[in-house]
């Protein structure tokens, strides 16, 4: 089950950082999420 979770987290860094290249305007509330997504990996970890 963490092993899933770690992933999904994974992912989910992922795809924001690529929403984030393309919202420019919304850039430092994503940079958030991602830190957040990346957290929780090292938690998970």
């Amino acid at each position: 089950m963490i092993k899933i979770s770690k992933k999904e987290a994974k992912e989910v860094a992922y795809w924001l950082k690529l929403l984030k290249e393309m919202n420019k305007n919304e850039e430092d509330k994503i940079e958030t999420l991602i830190k957040e997504a990346n957290e929780i990996r090292r938690i998970l970890s």
